[in-house]
């Protein structure tokens, strides 16, 4: 089924926000933080589902598009 442009867009900003998450706790621990290696790897792994969802998404968007 193809995505609706809406939700590519949904999907596009969980993925920029899941990302800015991660780069927030990486920037709080070069402040001195203590590090959580399972809440990283916890938001790691939603990253790569969503930019997973994402790509599969673009590529039909893609084809849609080239006919």
């Amino acid at each position: 089924m193809m995505p609706t442009p809406d939700k590519f867009r949904e999907c596009y900003d969980a993925w920029k926000r899941a990302s800015d998450q991660h780069r927030d706790m990486m920037d709080a621990v070069m402040a001195g933080a203590p590090l959580n290696v399972e809440a990283m790897e916890r938001k790691l792994g939603e990253i790569d589902v969503l930019h997973k969802e994402w790509m599969e998404q673009a590529a039909r968007f893609g084809k849609s598009a080239t006919g």
